[in-house]
């Protein structure tokens, strides 16, 4: 069972970057390519993608809504896969990565989840700083992660 409270993956990795003292998102460098990699894992785990080796072998529509970002990737990896271009997947991760987090993490402010503080550095150049709102989400996506981690190793389905 899907016990991740209708998040997606990349919105669920976002909430793990939050420093558990203060609740601040600080993401590692080059984690869009993650959050580009779960895209693409939730592609092929809703059956819009399908993967041979390294390279995106199939393209179907999405049956559900995709989120903020999934729904582009799948109409821009048929668009490439009509034209007959090598779809490999590295490709794709530094494609799709371009800007990804905003969308997500815009969603995640919808929903109350993160709030955004707007600043200045140098009194000039504005930035955002994220902060979780809810710190048990971020606890309820450790330990869903943690049992999913122990799953895998030891080979059974555990219950937390």
């Amino acid at each position: 069972m899907d016990d991740r409270n209708g998040l997606t993956l990349p919105e669920e990795l976002l909430l793990l970057c939050a420093v558990p003292q203060t609740g601040l998102l600080k993401r590692p460098q080059n984690f869009n390519r993650v959050l580009a990699g779960a895209v693409l894992t939730e592609l092929l785990l809703g059956g819009a993608i399908t993967v041979d080796g390294r390279r995106i072998a199939g393209v179907r529509p999405l049956t559900t809504p995709g989120g903020p970002v999934a729904d582009r990737v799948v109409a821009d990896l048929a668009r490439a896969g009509k034209r007959g271009r090598a779809l490999r997947l590295e490709r794709w991760v530094r494609k799709v990565s371009h800007r990804i987090d905003g969308p997500y993490l815009e969603a995640l402010q919808a929903r109350g989840l993160l709030l955004a503080r707007r600043r200045r550095a140098l009194g000039i150049f504005p930035y955002t700083v994220w902060q979780v709102v809810q710190p048990g989400r971020v606890k309820d996506a450790t330990a869903r992660l943690d049992r999913q981690r122990l799953s895998a190793l030891f080979g059974a389905d555990l219950q937390g």
